[in-house]
């Protein structure tokens, strides 16, 4: 699980770019983080963005993962 600071509010997922027009065979669950890839997907880069929001005791913190398929 990734880590953006403890305490912070709930963190949230989002894909941010796939390479080699891959965008439409990756899924990504927003609350957990939970990447699903379809059938017949090729070579590619996957950058997921998981971003925390700001609340009283912390900054919001904004963090990209770069996972490659092969």
């Amino acid at each position: 699980m990734i880590s953006l600071s403890k305490g912070s509010s709930k963190v949230r997922f989002s894909v941010k770019k796939v390479t080699h027009g891959q965008k439409s065979r990756v899924k990504i669950n927003s609350r957990t983080g939970k990447i699903t890839l379809k059938k017949r997907i090729r070579k590619c880069t996957i950058y997921v963005k998981a971003t925390s929001k700001a609340n009283k005791n912390r900054k919001a913190r904004t963090k990209i993962i770069k996972i490659v398929v092969k």
